[in-house]
This record gives C-alpha cells, structure tokens and sequence, in this order.
C-alpha cells in the first residue's frame, strides 16, 4: 500500500506543476475554457496528491502493526477462538 500511495501522489504532484505552469491567456487576454481547465487539473492533481498520502500512512500504519505483532503476517489467517469452534 505504502508504494501505491507514492506512486500516486506522485502522478498528483506531476499534475500540480503542470497545472501551474498552465497558461490561461495565450492571445494577451485570459480565456475563461483555458482557467476552468487549469482549475480542474489542479483539483484532480490535489485529490490525487492527498488520497496518497492517505493511502501511504494507512500502508505504513499497517505495517508497523504488523511488525509489532497486533495484526497477523500478510497472507496468513488467524485462528479461530475455541469458543467461536462450538
């Protein structure tokens, strides 16, 4: 998890810079198509960028309690309790 969280709130990062380096007034004068474009890049650039970051710490969460043995290894599941066997 924590490498799809890099990955993308990496794709977001890229669409951040490009958003910003996005010109709106290409003949002198601002085009309101060109500004409702720049905005909903750097919208969906900050969505992206913020759902990795959530993806990432909920993987790296995961892992450390994985490592401190409050969830059972990846893969493996866990046994049930005698009085769940009745």
């Amino acid at each position: 998890m924590k490498k799809l969280g890099i990955i993308l709130s990496s794709i977001g990062g890229l669409i951040l810079v490009i958003s910003f380096g996005t010109d709106t007034a290409p003949e002198g004068t601002h085009n309101i198509g060109l500004m409702q474009e720049q905005m909903m890049l750097f919208s969906f650039g900050a969505l992206l960028l913020l759902i990795g970051a959530v993806v990432g710490a909920v993987g790296q969460a995961l892992t450390r309690m994985e490592a401190a043995g409050l969830l059972p290894p990846a893969g493996v599941t866990a046994k049930p309790h005698q009085s769940q066997l009745k």
